[in-house]
């Protein structure tokens, strides 16, 4: 949808912009899409829904567990003990992030903790699924809007420093993670508000946690712990491509090159007819390949580690031969790779059964 929606990336939809089908020839026409698509599909084609599937696994991947949050909670094994990592303040904070609050008929609290992370939820610290809005119901056009109801995690939302990366809220108006804390501190219902989360209603009165200005810096000071730092250096999120425009495809140990200005020698190669797939034990694997000195049969599981290396018994004008005994393979999905002179030129999946 971002890159369909005319208002976020306008590839497509409206004022004349081109159908989506003319992202796809366009990444056709570019060397290296057809050569990631076969790597990662096993075919070439480059299709939306496999658009789709690649984005929303790169995205899935981006997770930050490595924030000093995440250490004290590997050193006690227990989020409700005192973290030996943090600070007098900020164990008080996350004890006041995760405690339950206790409220009279009004809606005032008496006593308990603040009640945070009955939304956001430990350790992810994203939003509960099917919540209403919080009550922060401006938005940039200044009309109420009552519907949006979602946020994404609470990690990663300052740098070491404190220093928030962008503004909170859907106007990112507020400006520092004291003043979200402060949101909370009374819910006044806005008129015509009635998808508000019902745990911030009490008696049909907003709640009012009657938080003293140090309770709400130490909650602040809790949540600039779930800052990590390996989601901001780790290469695997970075741009592929170097200075020079050139791009290097890698899973594990195995390493595929692929600049703008060369192109992938046809290659083509067909199984045998018997060929099972799930695997049986023992099986035979026959290819036809043209334009090729050197040809390597290599098999991998899920994680990119290399498994074995299947020797050709056979090979004569073009046609290679392969014996291979899956029988020292746990059962599970696994990956071979064909490879011609050095170059990967086919990968397909293969699902051992015992």
């Amino acid at each position: 949808m971002p890159i369909h929606d005319h208002v976020e990336m306008g590839f497509s939809g409206e004022d004349g912009d081109p159908a989506f089908a003319t992202l796809l020839n366009k990444m056709a026409d570019l060397v290296y899409y057809p050569v990631l698509f076969d790597f990662v599909y096993g075919e070439p084609d480059i299709t939306e829904e496999r658009m789709q599937l690649a984005l929303a696994q790169f995205m899935r991947s981006i997770q930050s567990f490595d924030s000093r949050f995440d250490d004290g909670l590997t050193q006690t094994g227990d989020i409700e003990a005192p973290f030996p990592n943090f600070s007098a303040i900020e164990n008080r904070g996350k004890t006041l992030f995760l405690g339950t609050p206790d409220f009279d008929s009004r809606g005032n609290r008496t006593s308990g903790g603040l009640g945070c992370g009955g939304c956001h939820e430990p350790p992810e610290f994203d939003i509960k699924r099917k919540s209403g809005n919080n009550d922060f119901t401006g938005s940039l056009s200044g009309e109420p809007d009552f519907e949006v109801t979602r946020s994404p995690t609470l990690r990663d939302m300052a740098n070491a420093s404190g220093d928030l990366h962008g503004g909170l809220m859907h106007t990112g108006s507020l400006t520092s993670l004291e003043q979200a804390v402060d949101h909370y501190e009374r819910i006044q219902i806005v008129e015509g508000n009635d998808i508000i989360d019902t745990d911030l209603v009490i008696n049909g009165n907003g709640w009012h946690l009657r938080m003293p200005r140090d309770d709400r810096e130490t909650v602040a000071a809790f949540m600039a712990t779930l800052t990590g730092s390996n989601v901001y250096v780790d290469e695997k999120w970075s741009d592929p491509f170097d200075l020079n425009g050139h791009l290097t495809v890698k899973r594990a140990d195995i390493a595929t090159n692929v600049e703008p200005e060369d192109r992938v020698t046809a290659l083509t190669f067909e199984l045998a007819q018997n060929y099972p797939n799930p695997f049986n034990p023992s099986t035979i694997i026959t290819y036809r390949i043209a334009q090729a000195s050197r040809v390597e049969l290599k098999i991998y599981n899920i994680l990119g580690q290399e498994m074995a290396t299947p020797v050709s018994d056979f090979h004569a004008a073009g046609n290679y031969r392969f014996r291979f005994d899956a029988a020292q393979l746990p059962s599970g999905l696994y990956f071979y790779r064909l490879f011609a002179d050095g170059q990967l030129v086919q990968t397909r999946k293969m699902l051992v059964q015992k």
